[in-house]
């Protein structure tokens, strides 16, 4: 059984940033056409092409995680998420626009039509139809 979702407010998160890698999952969104890009309006990767994806919260069973953040970012299910690897990154911003952050990311992909009806939220500015991002290319699926 899953514990209870729990959320943490900003100035706990803050200092957590400053101290330990944050799990996220990114969500490579793909149709017969590409893969989903967003331009990301926060740090880090502020004005990047970039995922869906984002961190996950205690209690939160990951294949949830990875459906709310479509839910939340896109307004998109996506059909059949699957793993497909991980990766760990050092951004030289966090969300916070301060210091170093680090971050584990589990990667899951999963489908869409492309003419679904995409909703961003306030963490993206655009998105379109392109290549999977070269940072994602070194994802691993085995020993890391």
């Amino acid at each position: 059984m899953d514990a209870p979702v729990q959320t943490i407010d900003e100035s706990t998160y803050r200092r957590i940033t400053e101290l330990l890698p944050i799990p996220c999952v990114d969500v490579v969104v793909r149709s017969t056409v590409g893969v989903l890009l967003v331009r990301r309006n926060q740090h880090p990767l502020k004005g990047y092409w970039w995922v869906v994806g984002g961190r996950i919260w205690l209690g939160e069973a990951v294949l949830d995680a990875v459906r709310r953040k479509c839910a939340e970012e896109i307004g998109v299910e996506i059909a059949h998420p699957r793993f497909a690897g991980f990766y760990h990154d050092i951004y030289v911003e966090n969300s916070f626009g301060q210091r170093l952050c680090s971050t584990v990311s589990l990667v899951y992909e999963g489908w869409i039509s492309e003419n679904a009806p995409i909703k961003l939220n306030e963490h993206h500015s655009e998105w379109k139809w392109g290549e999977l991002p070269e940072r994602l290319k070194i994802v691993r699926t085995g020993d890391a």
